[in-house]
């Protein structure tokens, strides 16, 4: 988990290279984690009421949550892709950086 998952070999040679491939390596798995089951019908939502904010996820067609979409729990579950691009973005805009700088 430590070699993988947290990359301590790259965290040797320095801090901020570290936190990028952090940002770019949690960003890819947060987004293959959300993308797949969608793909494949695997999460699915449905709205409580036609006039209400509220939604219950279902995982492999069982019920799991109830959650407000106005709610964190609805920002994140509905913004989890927006949270997965901005960490990739950053950690390769800091890896374009330093190319540019550190040629």
């Amino acid at each position: 988990m430590a070699y993988l998952g947290f990359q301590r070999f790259i965290g040797a040679r320095s801090g901020p290279h570290w936190l990028a491939h952090q940002l770019v390596f949690w960003g890819v798995v947060l987004a293959t984690l959300i993308t797949f089951p969608l793909a494949f019908g695997w999460f699915t939502f449905a709205a409580d009421t036609a006039a209400g904010p509220g939604y219950t996820m279902y995982v492999m067609g069982v019920r799991t949550i109830s959650f407000d979409a106005l709610s964190l729990v609805g920002w994140v579950v509905f913004h989890g892709l927006d949270v997965a691009a901005v960490l990739v973005l950053a950690g390769c805009g800091w890896f374009l950086w330093r190319r540019f700088r550190q040629r």
